[in-house]
């Protein structure tokens, strides 16, 4: 309360963990040193710790061949989709791990306009998107296909029931069906669908692959809008778009990621609404 927005600066941020930040440019990183008072203090062989802010992965992965940085990956710096096959080949394999993340990727519909407010047409376009091979073509085959908006990690520990099989998300000619049904026969009269994702590599591959199963399966006109991180999509809030996003959770509970699906959309459910808040209780 006594610092307001500059809490977290520096010399006003109270800490007890095994380090305490010396300096934080928002733009170019965070420097960190051992906390002398942390009560564990004499097990911290790591002096000092320098986070970068590098917007881009392709510049980190010259960095790390460089000897600049000591590790990337993750959500602190991701490494290039396109540069995982050769690391895993080359001279930094045995420095590669793979571990798995509670993160996943979602596409959220603006409902509220026709034709997505038609629950017919969204089951449509989830039907038409083949994630095996979404995930093999674009992503070197990194990651699962999500059966569920949890993550594996956290669907463990849901206590709701959820899906255990990936066959049957993926039905091309249901979804034809749920299409015709909806009044857009051979996406005849189907207005173009705008997919809003962020500018990484990473993100549009993943939104080129489903631009490319939507055209070909439902025979629909899809434009890719690429918009900077955390930036308000320009987009006419009255057109027919989905937005691409990768949520991750902060802790390990359903609801860290169920919560964030409830705000960042204009879907509405009293229900979901009501048990999401039991969840955060």
């Amino acid at each position: 309360e006594q610092y307001k927005d500059e809490w977290t600066a520096p010399d006003n941020i109270q800490t007890n963990g095994p380090y305490r930040p010396i300096e934080w440019n928002k733009k170019t990183g965070i420097f960190l040193k051992k906390n002398q008072n942390y009560f564990a203090a004499d097990k911290i062989t790591v002096p000092e710790m320098r986070y970068l802010v590098i917007s881009q992965g392709a510049v980190g992965m010259a960095m790390y061949e460089n000897d600049e940085l000591d590790f990337m990956g993750g959500r602190y710096l991701p490494i290039p989709i396109s540069a995982v096959s050769d690391i895993r080949k080359g001279p930094l394999r045995n420095e590669y791990q793979k571990v798995p993340a509670a993160c996943t990727y979602t596409c959220l519909f603006n409902t509220e306009v026709p034709p997505l407010d038609n629950p017919l047409v969204r089951k449509a376009i989830s039907a038409a998107i083949d994630r095996r091979l979404l995930i093999d073509a674009a992503r070197s085959g990194l990651g699962e296909p999500a059966v569920s908006c949890l993550p594996p990690l956290l669907k463990n520990l849901s206590v709701a029931a959820e899906p255990n099989e990936e066959e049957g998300i993926f039905d091309n000619e249901q979804a034809e069906i749920w299409l015709v049904e909806a009044g857009y026969p051979n996406g005849e009269g189907f207005p173009e669908l705008i997919l809003v994702t962020e500018q990484s590599e990473d993100d549009q591959g993943i939104a080129r692959g489903i631009k490319t199963m939507l055209e070909y399966y439902l025979h629909i006109s899809v434009t890719i809008l690429p918009q900077k991180k955390e930036e308000t999509p320009v987009v006419d809030a009255a057109a027919p778009y989905m937005t691409m996003l990768r949520l991750c959770s902060e802790y390990p509970l359903p609801n860290s990621i169920l919560e964030k699906i409830g705000k960042k959309t204009s879907w509405v459910n009293s229900t979901f609404d009501e048990l999401i808040e039991t969840a955060r209780q």
